[in-house]
């Protein structure tokens, strides 16, 4: 309807029927109703009346809102005097004696009638004698308000009265309107009334038909969260839906208390959340009614939080009448069966705690830390928030606690923990270490600006030498991430594995902290450029710094993150790809997911989409690296992200998406300065591959000019193609300059890891003439190279030598597996290559087939029944019977060489008939702004 208001609203779609077929009776039968929205405080009732008056507007109709407030509850006819005010418009044209009753409740009554409010009142202390002649006035009232009503309501075609908080109503009032509310029938009259379910009284005492308004369903709660807050962090919007349970106002007033650190999971958040007066004043109300014992009680479990009976009991033993009388007021239940203390409304333990005395929450603390079964984390918490100025017993029960939290958020939790330790560390030597460890674990987490501010703390001490390893890991996360200098978070690595080779693990066990260090290192010195491997060829380990030896050796049992990305690290130098090390990656990678440790996570991720590139999987490869970007996006990792993008923009450009692999790229460059080495080299291959993918001499000239002679961390297929560019480029010289041996002795890294590259490559030297004899050594090249994209380009390059050559037979061959290989993994401007030359030969591998040899109308049959269509679809398409059809195919099937339908796809392609362009995976933003695959 033109010029309509719209009230948005999301969820609450049963009570928003009822409240529109409510007002579609009124308007288009005459029929009324009284309704009472009924639910818990914040859930949603006064948007729900604002949706009714809306709608009720957008019909053309009267409307009118009113609210009862709980000051005027003890002044008769308050809320009546509000609706009688709102429609004196309409007075006039009642007849002379209602109009002067309700006159007489304004106030402007005619000489000699009493006011409304002078008549007496229960309320007001009214006199026996007087009950009857105040029941004939307040009939009198009932009658005229209804007159008034149906004027009302005659003028405008239907009224709606909408009364917000009907739980403060007056008595009178109350009554008033559940006797017009009894009478609305054969009125275009709907009463809407909204009450709070936890409170009795007012027109909650009038029964008037129920409308339960629950919480919102989980999917409308977290839509509500990300239109109003999309900021949020993925794992900070969890924490709120799970905190607010659906409460549209807790959703509102929970994230605008978060400042901006805790809203994007920079910073921890705090346990309980945050709440407003509003929010909190519902639940206050109802624990000062308590008696003591249950108030006791509940303030032990919301400072519990996830409280058992057992430990509740242990503490206060006997109190199953506070609890039964908790369960009655709403505050408190224990489901059938259960073992624990539920709250069922939102954000009780956080309204409790915020307004609790702190000597009340210092005693329940200590006598929780006291409660037999505590586990150590809740031990070391609750003796945290009992202590007062140093406590060393809490300090080292918080330091046991931390180094063994996990789960998810255990990174943020223990750098938290730690911090509080060294507070209440007595002596300087127990808060530096503390200090240093919470340094240390915010680096893990990827909390930069905390590790900051910590290691800028444990700098102004003296600190010895495992304290300076701890802050040292802290330290090169900020060097790299942040400063964006990994050089510098080289040295400082190196440094560090340094200072603890003189201390022996008799002294303090540091396999773990040297191993970690290690793994730091592997990953800064890739993205300084440098080649991240372990000296392969020496079976006692590595031999690149002082301390490493801990990459390959470690305590025993599971293996820990570290030694696992470490491993991986060093396979990837070995092999060029992960073979025994990805499944242990993969855990590395879920593990640190689990406990909050981004860094870690990132490190995995791009490890897999490395490992995915060389084995041809790159939609997978793809989803690894857009994963880590926008991981290390979320923690402000600028390096880290800045060298994901640019290996999801490096598939992008293989697969011929140009649009994605520049925005990425755009991405990569941005905010990272030009001494990054790591993400220039990453960058500059991309380029190298956009160019070789449109066969751009000059432009695959220049990239290859700024790619590192070797890299791990970029791929074995690097020296393939630099080669393959300096072709494309018209250059052969200085492609045969880069596979002689002293470039290969400059080049560094194994010898063996270049070999077979080097042999690949070498295969893109062969001339024309040479084709035959390039073609007698080739399954020997084949078997080595494990990467299907180089394989494929070897057979693309051979087969168009010999076709160049005049073996056309020998160059179909080798051309058809090339394009099954491209196509395989979508590599859509190779795969046109292959079948420009291979159209060009004129011929098909096993068939002597020409186009000309099918009619037009075999091509499109065999095309239609390639793609899945039976013969009746394919006849409707062309218009013929589907049994010519038939006899098409019939004839059709010798000529390709097939024996079936199924074989026809492949024989179509693989002679250049399919006439289909190729699937090419395109970019599509998702909902939290990363990129999200399309095939």
């Amino acid at each position: 309807m033109p010029g309509r208001e719209r009230v948005e609203l999301l969820g609450h779609r049963a009570p928003r029927t009822t409240l529109a077929k409510a007002l579609t009776a009124a308007r288009a039968h005459g029929q009324g109703s009284a309704l009472q929205l009924s639910g818990d405080a914040g859930v949603g009732k006064s948007a729900l009346l604002a949706y009714a008056s809306a709608e009720q507007r957008a019909r053309r109709g009267t409307c009118v809102r009113i609210s009862a407030v709980e000051s005027e509850r003890g002044l008769p006819y308050a809320v009546l005097h509000q609706l009688v005010y709102a429609l004196r418009a309409s007075l006039a044209r009642l007849p002379s004696s209602p109009r002067g009753v309700l006159e007489t409740l304004l106030g402007s009554h005619p000489p000699g009638l009493a006011p409304v409010n002078a008549l007496p009142h229960p309320l007001l202390g009214g006199r026996d004698a007087d009950e009857e002649a105040w029941d004939q006035r307040s009939f009198s009232l009932s009658v005229s308000l209804l007159a008034l009503l149906h004027e009302a309501a005659e003028e405008a075609g239907s009224l709606l009265v909408c009364v917000d908080d009907a739980q403060w109503t007056d008595v009178p009032s109350a009554r008033v309107l559940g006797f017009i509310a009894r009478r609305l029938r054969t009125e275009p009259v709907v009463l809407l009334t909204a009450i709070r379910a936890d409170r009795a009284g007012g027109l909650a005492d009038e029964h008037l038909p129920p409308v339960r308004v629950p919480p919102l369903e989980a999917e409308d709660a977290e839509r509500l969260l990300r239109l109003r807050f999309p900021d949020l962090a993925p794992e900070v919007r969890t924490a709120v839906l799970r905190g607010a349970r659906g409460n549209p106002r807790a959703l509102l007033d929970l994230p605008a208390l978060l400042d901006a650190d805790q809203r994007t999971g920079r910073a921890p958040l705090p346990d309980p959340l945050p709440v407003t007066p509003r929010v909190a004043r519902p639940v206050l109300e109802r624990v000062t009614a308590l008696s003591p014992a249950a108030a006791e009680l509940l303030m032990l479990a919301v400072v519990e939080g996830d409280a058992t009976l057992r430990t509740l009991w242990a503490v206060q033993p006997g109190a199953g009448d506070a609890l039964a009388e908790l369960e009655r007021a709403g505050l408190a239940r224990v489901p059938p069966g259960g073992e624990r203390l539920e709250f069922p409304e939102p954000l009780v333990r956080a309204a409790l705690l915020h307004d609790a005395e702190p000597g009340h929450l210092r005693t329940a603390h200590r006598m929780l830390a006291d409660a037999p079964d505590q586990t150590a984390e809740r031990r070391a918490a609750h003796l945290s928030a009992a202590a007062l100025g140093v406590d060393e017993t809490a300090a080292q029960a918080l330091q046991e606690a931390a180094l063994q939290v996990g789960g998810e958020g255990a990174a943020a939790t223990a750098v938290a923990a730690l911090r509080r330790a060294a507070d209440l560390s007595p002596r300087p030597a127990g808060r530096t270490r503390r200090l240093a460890l919470a340094a240390a674990a915010a680096a893990r987490s990827g909390l930069l600006t905390e590790a900051a501010d910590l290691t800028r703390h444990t700098a102004v001490v003296t600190a010895g030498p495992v304290d300076r390893m701890y802050t040292a890991l802290a330290e090169a996360a900020l060097l790299l991430d942040h400063e964006c200098d990994p050089d510098s978070a080289v040295d400082c690595l190196v440094d560090a594995l340094a200072l603890g080779s003189s201390l022996t693990d008799e002294e303090t066990d540091l396999t773990a902290l040297r191993g970690e260090l290690g793994s730091a290192l592997l990953f800064a010195r890739a993205m300084a450029g440098s080649a991240p491997v372990l000296n392969t060829s020496s079976p006692a380990g590595p031999a690149s710094g002082p301390g490493e030896e801990a990459l390959l050796v470690g305590p025993a049992g599971p293996d820990p993150s570290w030694r696992l990305l470490s491993r991986a690290w060093h396979e990837l130098a070995a092999h060029g790809s992960l073979g025994l090390s990805r499944p242990g990656t993969k855990w590395s990678v879920a593990r640190a997911g689990e406990r909050g440790e981004v860094p870690t996570r990132v490190q995995g991720l791009l490890l897999l989409a490395r490992d995915a590139y060389t084995r041809g999987r790159w939609q997978e490869g793809e989803a690894f690296a857009l994963e880590a970007a926008t991981l290390a996006e979320s923690r402000g990792l600028r390096v880290s992200r800045a060298f994901a993008a640019a290996q999801a923009s490096l598939f992008a450009a293989v697969r011929g998406d140009v649009a994605a692999a520049h925005r990425r790229l755009a991405t990569a460059e941005e905010g990272v300065p030009g001494c990054c080495t790591g993400v220039r080299a990453a960058a500059a291959h991309t380029r190298l591959m956009l160019a070789l993918a449109r066969e751009d001499g000059v432009a695959a000239a220049s990239a290859g000019a700024s790619l590192p002679a070797d890299s791990t961390v970029l791929g074995d297929s690097l020296l393939f193609d630099r080669v393959e560019a300096a072709l494309v480029a018209g250059m052969p010289r200085v492609a045969r300059d880069l596979l002689s041996p002293d470039a290969a002795a400059a080049g560094g890294g194994a010898p063996e890891r270049r070999a077979v590259p080097a042999r690949a490559a070498g295969v893109l030297l062969t001339e024309a003439g040479g084709a035959e004899a390039a073609l007698a050594g080739l399954p020997s090249v084949l078997r080595d190279v494990a990467a299907p994209f180089e394989k494929a380009r070897v057979q693309l390059f051979l087969g168009r030598r010999l076709a160049e050559a005049g073996a056309k037979e020998q160059a179909a061959a080798l051309l058809d597996a090339a394009a099954t290989a491209f196509r395989g993994i979508h590599a859509v401007p190779w795969l046109e290559r292959t079948r420009s030359v291979r159209r060009g030969l004129r011929i098909t591998g096993q068939s002597p087939l020409v186009q000309g040899e099918l009619t037009s109308q075999e091509l499109q049959i065999a095309r239609l029944a390639a793609s899945g269509l039976s013969n009746r679809q394919i006849g409707a398409r062309l218009f013929v019977s589907h049994r010519t059809v038939s006899t098409h195919l019939y004839n059709l099937f010798p000529k390709l060489n097939v024996a079936s339908r199924a074989a026809l796809r492949d024989a179509l392609q693989a002679a250049g008939l399919d006439g289909a362009e190729p699937a090419v995976s395109g970019d599509a933003e998702d909902r939290d702004g990363g990129d999200a695959e399309a095939t």
